[in-house]
């Protein structure tokens, strides 16, 4: 998985950040239409504890605008396919 990080190459303006600290920034689609979409950043720490409980092998590396996480996925909290709710 990868995601950008919050870095001095990205140039990306904020359009505003809500009280829970989410921060949006603008978009324009082809046709000229506007929205806002949600972007957040997260760094390694972060990262490896969100995701500490369904993984294992977790590795995480910092490129200069970049983050990429590897990793096996545990099967802890994860529903396959047919499984039904008790």
């Amino acid at each position: 998985m990868f995601d950008e990080r919050d870095a001095p190459v990205r140039t990306v303006p904020t359009s505003r950040t809500d009280t829970a600290g989410n921060r949006y920034e603008p978009r324009r689609l082809a046709s000229g239409d506007r929205f806002e979409i949600v972007k957040n950043f997260f760094e390694g720490d972060e990262l490896r504890r969100l995701l500490a409980p369904y993984t294992r092998d977790l590795v995480y590396e910092a490129l200069e605008a970049f983050w990429v996480v590897s990793y096996t996925a545990s099967g802890r909290g994860v529903r396959q396919l047919g499984d039904t709710e008790d």
